[in-house]
């Protein structure tokens, strides 16, 4: 539908897009800014001394009466049809952004042009989009202020258009790698390709969180776009700027820790954006385990030690024979994870971020999670499911430990590492280690999370024997052919034949037994037949055909 402005309304300018991404258990959502040209173009306010040559000014006031003009001429915004925030699709054109003191602000300016389809009646319940990955994450939802064009007074503000298509995302929690990868990198690498096609990775990625910018993950966004991020929040200091943008979209995703819901999630996703990280990388070996592949363990420096570490890795060499490596965050770059895991035959490690790197191990290779005494592994299962997800190729295993006395605390470590130091001395009782649910349940938890272990590496062994011992147990049809819907049989020919007839209750066959003296009376059957895959997937039935008793 067609809605006109009216005088309860006002704002900027842009075209939002809400998208929902099909990911194992993860659903991000960031905004995309469509741009023309491919660059920022910066115009400040006409009352301003200029300090370049006539021909340059004339440059910059023509380009200030162009951005005027789009501006004045009104914002414009389109959503797909749906009442759910998370997954509504929207695109916003003309919009703009700055400082407020009460945060960001963004504004719509509602003019001649403005076209408003399928918005919200109410875009406050809860908002019109979210920026995050996480589904009703009221912190990363995205709403717009409303102005009218013809009042704005535009010449009070340094305007600065942004040319090159852009894409607005909040990060999740970006000092973790899992949650970087699961919940920002996948999600905008499927995105950029929706929604701009072979020219994505030419998009420019614009951040609008209050993290720092100069975290260690900060570079990885490099390998999904030939640009920087650009900071709104430093690149935008007071209130007196406008940065305005031409087009940008916005998804969402839901459920980090474990697969969502009544979702068709396909591995091949997964593996689609490993090879392009890999390709990004120089990494040029495709993923295969060979006779000497090693197996990796990772290992942790502060909590969630596997304290008979090299125990374990003499027990695991003694078994196979093969290379034992160990992979730590702070001695092992990025890189150095990927190369090594696209060649191992099975990555050991505590349950925690890292494991998320699996999705770099080559098909048929073993992901094996350890978790510390008395957290349940049905709780915390995002790596089983990527594991499992049809496509992945991967075999997951773990072992959780049973015994409090293999069990290593931090009683004395700050709150937030899991410590209970402050806590007075008739309540530090009442908090154990216990898998049961208490008054103390939430800081029981996090001490559970933290603590280390001592590995029973008899029963590891035993575990990760019976998945490499199962050697290749996928399918040797390429992954691309797994999820094709089966043609409709053609050319079909039949027979009745005798078959046994079980009349015992345990019998559960969905299909007609045929009784040998039935046979005789039913000479011919019309019939229609259809193909089903392993995967459950259902064709077309056939033509109708007829079967005879001959």
């Amino acid at each position: 539908m067609l809605r006109r402005w009216s005088p309860q309304q006002n704002i900027c300018s842009s075209w939002i897009f809400l998208l929902l991404l099909v990911c194992f258990a993860i659903q991000p959502i960031l905004l995309v800014l469509l741009l023309r040209d491919t660059s920022s173009t910066k115009v400040g306010s006409p009352n301003q001394t200029p300090f370049f040559g006539s021909n340059e000014m004339n440059e910059q006031q023509d380009s200030l009466s162009s951005s005027k003009y789009q501006l004045k001429r009104g914002s414009s915004l389109v959503c797909t049809n749906t009442t759910d925030v998370n997954h509504r699709f929207c695109r916003l054109n003309n919009i703009c952004s700055r400082s407020s003191p009460r945060g960001r602000q963004y504004m719509f300016f509602h003019g001649p042009d403005t076209l408003m389809e399928n918005v919200p009646l109410n875009r406050y319940q809860p908002a019109l989009a979210s920026l995050s990955s996480v589904m009703n994450h009221n912190v990363q939802f995205f709403n717009y202020d409303d102005y009218r064009a013809d009042l704005f007074n535009f010449s009070m503000f340094n305007i600065e258009m942004i040319t090159r298509p852009a894409f607005l995302f909040r990060r999740f929690k970006p000092d973790n790698i899992m949650h970087i990868l699961h919940d920002d990198l996948l999600p905008i690498f499927f995105s950029l390709r929706l929604m701009f096609g072979s020219d994505w990775e030419a998009v420019q990625l614009v951040c609008e969180d209050e993290f720092p910018q100069n975290l260690s993950t900060t570079k990885l966004f490099r390998l999904i776009s030939q640009h920087p991020i650009m900071f709104l929040n430093k690149k935008q200091v007071d209130d007196t700027s406008l940065i305005c943008f031409q087009t940008w979209y916005d998804y969402g995703f839901d459920k980090p820790q474990g697969r969502i819901q009544n979702k068709v999630v396909d591995g091949r996703d997964i593996r689609l954006f490993t090879r392009h990280i890999r390709q990004r990388l120089g990494i040029q070996d495709q993923p295969t385990i060979y006779p000497t592949s090693p197996i990796v363990i990772f290992s942790r420096t502060q909590n969630r030690l596997i304290i008979n570490q090299a125990q374990l890795v003499e027990k695991l060499y003694g078994a196979y024979g093969v290379p034992v490596v160990i992979i730590r965050m702070e001695t092992h770059t990025f890189e150095d994870q990927i190369r090594v895991l696209s060649q191992t035959r099975a990555a050991i490690g505590m349950h925690g971020s890292i494991l998320i790197m699996g999705m770099f191990l080559p098909p048929s290779a073993v992901i094996f999670e350890l978790y510390p005494y008395a957290i349940n592994p049905e709780h915390y299962t995002p790596y089983r499911d990527m594991a499992n997800l049809p496509g992945m190729n991967l075999k997951y295993a773990s072992w959780a430990n049973t015994l409090e006395a293999y069990t290593l605390t931090y009683e004395n470590r700050p709150p937030h590492l899991g410590g209970i130091s402050h806590f007075p001395a008739n309540l530090k009782m009442k908090a154990p280690l216990s898998s049961s649910v208490s008054l103390f349940h939430q800081m029981s938890t996090l001490r559970r999370s933290v603590i280390s272990l001592i590995v029973f590496a008899g029963d590891v062994l035993d575990i990760l024997n019976v998945n490499m011992m199962q050697g290749e147990k996928f399918s040797s049809i390429p992954d691309e052919f797994l999820f094709l819907i089966p043609s409709k049989p053609q050319h079909v020919t039949c027979a009745f034949s005798e078959v046994k007839v079980d009349n015992s209750d345990k019998a559960n066959d969905t299909f007609m037994a045929i009784a040998r003296q039935e046979k005789s009376s039913m000479r011919t059957q019309s019939i229609w037949v259809r193909a089903v895959t392993k995967m459950g997937l259902c064709g077309p039935f056939s033509s109708l055909n007829s079967c005879s008793s001959s």
